[in-house]
């Protein structure tokens, strides 16, 4: 689905016009290619846009030539098989032979996504003006350097959590609430009127964030020599509705508390409540709460307990949710 009546190829464009964004593009970019070799097509594409990011579009243009000649996606651009279920709210689901405007979408959401080691998460379909002062903020605050977030920035407000794809899926998100409910109380604007007329359950309060109906997270995994996968996770606006409405209509309340409770439940020097929590943040992303996985965390969290009295934050919160 488009947002705009510009195609993907000119939204590319002129994301790479600025600088900034076309350093950032140009590590997705070697992210996304580097399973081939150098000495490859690929590869040597790769090297030239390495070398001089201005000529990453360039290389885009024949990357996206070499799909259609070869007649089939590649793991650049779709790093596994998806379903058309899985896809429903996306471009040409049900496509098995590429076009340039499915080329173009491809690269248009991963290249302008949000890496974190070999993460790549992208925001689809949230409101484009808001997704580009949110990343313009980050740059200014640093959180963006060489093509990567620091997830420092985003555990300010939510404390330590798993190096993990679906932990950085939902710092992104936490902080993406955070960050745009803070900004239009600074502008003082209709933003703050509205929240006055508004209470905790009203099923409007996604808007307050710019989040549609169709709004989907997508994570993409691309470890170096393993199998690549992509995972898109609908209902975001549910999501932002059951976890963030107090947050969202309460000023007063200066972070969002799933964050914190979920950084206080997370033992960082157990591998066991990392492997854990990575999985229950996948269904959490999904508006579901895995009750096994939450029995397994809270094991593991007691068993800390013994060692270290450390509380948990923001219980009430979160277990007042599952009712």
């Amino acid at each position: 689905m488009k947002l705009s009546n510009r195609s993907y190829e000119e939204r590319i464009v002129d994301y790479l016009h600025n600088p900034v964004n076309r350093a950032n593009a140009v590590t997705i970019f070697s992210m996304i290619t580097s399973q081939y070799k150098k000495n490859t097509e690929v590869g040597k594409l790769r090297q030239e846009a390495l070398q001089n990011n201005s000529k990453l579009m360039s290389a885009i243009e024949r990357l996206q030539e070499k799909i259609l000649r070869d007649e089939e996606y590649s793991a650049s651009i779709i790093p596994t098989v998806i379903s058309s279920d899985e896809a429903r709210n996306l471009l040409f689901c049900n496509e098995i032979r590429p076009t340039t405007e499915g080329i173009y979408f491809w690269l248009f959401y991963i290249l302008t996504g949000f890496a974190s080691g070999f993460s790549i998460v992208s925001l689809t379909n949230f409101d484009e003006k808001a997704i580009k002062d949110f990343r313009n903020d980050l740059i200014q605050r640093k959180g963006i350097l060489r093509g990567r977030v620091d997830r420092s920035v985003f555990q300010e407000i939510t404390g330590r959590l798993p190096f993990s794809e679906y932990a950085f899926g939902f710092e992104l998100l936490n902080y993406f609430v955070f960050w745009f409910r803070n900004k239009q109380l600074m502008e003082k604007g209709q933003f703050e009127e509205d929240l006055k007329k508004m209470g905790v359950t009203d099923k409007e309060i996604p808007k307050l964030v710019e989040v549609k109906d169709d709004a989907t997270l997508v994570v993409y995994s691309i470890p170096r020599g393993k199998k690549r996968r992509v995972e898109f996770i609908p209902r975001t606006k549910n999501f932002i509705a059951r976890w963030y409405s107090s947050f969202l209509t309460n000023p007063n309340i200066p972070q969002p508390q799933l964050g914190r409770f979920l950084s206080s439940l997370y033992v960082s020097s157990s591998k066991e409540s990392r492997s854990v929590m990575d999985k229950f943040f996948l269904y959490l992303l999904r508006d579901e709460v895995d009750g096994t996985l939450l029995e397994e965390m809270l094991g593991i969290r007691v068993d800390e307990m013994a060692k270290s009295v450390r509380p948990l934050s923001y219980a009430r919160f979160f277990f007042s949710m599952l009712q």
